[in-house]
């Protein structure tokens, strides 16, 4: 009886670690697609294409208003990083800016 019990209790912890593990998998892959997005804003902002860099960096932007989410960012990338709440924002208002400039030529 003992036996089967160490069976079911091991069977049920290798499946809490696998349906963790795939957790965790889908939501690195999530994020790392939307770093690549804030990476493509930038290169569109660098170019010119300050219309499509503020619909990336909105996208990314929006896409939590979670405090906690935004000082995890902070915490793991640094507060210099380009994928902060307030890197993100500043470009956001620098595209702004220069979608009105180009606006009034």
């Amino acid at each position: 009886m003992k036996t089967k019990q160490k069976m079911l209790k091991r069977a049920i912890s290798i499946s809490g670690f696998i349906i963790i593990a795939i957790f965790i998998f889908i939501s690195d892959d999530q994020q790392q697609k939307a770093f690549q997005n804030v990476r493509d804003a930038y290169e569109l902002y660098e170019t010119g294409e300050f219309n499509m860099a503020y619909e990336l960096f909105y996208d990314y932007y929006s896409h939590t208003d979670s405090r906690i989410y935004w000082k995890l960012i902070e915490c793991v990338n640094g507060r210099e990083s380009i994928y902060t709440r307030q890197s993100v924002l500043k470009k956001m208002n620098d595209c702004l800016d220069a979608i009105k400039n180009d606006e009034h030529l």
